[in-house]
């Protein structure tokens, strides 16, 4: 099987994507606390499923991209511009990484360390990806077109292939605290003046108490759990998979 995948694969991409792996299993232990304790990232344990359904899914297009070595028409301003993106990115990602496993050795699982993790894996494996893909040209590209000729980059196009499988750990990360809370409190704020004008529009007398809805005979409190925000990560998260496969 080794074997096979060195025929397919570079050994340095092959090796860059087996340290993407150990960094998967690390975020997904961390990661665990939070899909067992809240249940508006329940969706979680389904990420490791998918991101290894989607580079399976993509394994035949990386094999045909790291075959390319016709050199790419690509301007030395464009190349090195790229190189100094991702080399940001990697080193960025590195660093978010040591601070959210620092934070999580510190102090055990914490919101801010999980998204600092997950932050970091996405920038260490795109940069990962695109220092250690062959150079090369893929299609045809127009004379004179920048935009084709990075489209036609081999590098870029293996790094397309893994944007899905290194951010989607963002999403199934919980979010800061305070961004969580303003949030939902935000969408709250939005379904109470939904059902107070749709209460009003039908002509039943009712006042709004910021999220307490009171009538005549009673008081209605509309609470957390009603603000929408577990349908929005999960239709995040469906959105970005879909995105990703259609």
């Amino acid at each position: 099987m080794l074997a096979r995948l060195r025929q397919d694969v570079p050994d340095r991409l092959l090796g860059a994507l087996f340290v993407g792996l150990c960094f998967v299993i690390f975020l997904t232990v961390d990661q665990a606390y939070w899909w067992r304790l809240k249940p508006d990232y329940l969706f979680g344990w389904l990420v490791p499923i998918l991101v290894g359904y989607v580079v399976a899914d993509r394994w035949p297009r990386l094999r045909s991209i790291v075959k390319s070595t016709e050199p790419i028409p690509l301007p030395a301003l464009a190349r090195n511009a790229l190189g100094f993106g991702f080399a940001a990115a990697l080193v960025a990602g590195l660093g978010l990484f040591l601070f959210g496993g620092l934070y999580r050795a510190g102090f055990g699982s914490t919101q801010p360390g999980s998204l600092a993790l997950a932050a970091g894996f996405g920038g260490i494996v795109l940069g990962m990806i695109y220092f250690n893909t062959p150079a090369g040209r893929i299609g045809s590209v127009a004379p004179g077109s920048l935009w084709g000729a990075l489209l036609s980059d081999a590098r870029l196009a293996a790094v397309a292939l893994f944007v899905f499988p290194a951010l989607i750990w963002m999403i199934s990360a919980p979010m800061l605290s305070a961004v969580e809370n303003s949030v939902s409190l935000f969408l709250l704020r939005r379904v109470v003046a939904v059902v107070f004008g749709l209460f009003s529009f039908f002509g039943y007398p009712m006042i709004q108490e910021g999220n307490v809805l009171v009538l005549p005979n009673g008081r209605v409190g509309v609470v957390e759990a009603c603000s929408g925000i577990r349908s929005l990560t999960g239709c995040l998260f469906a959105g970005a998979f879909l995105a990703a496969v259609c």
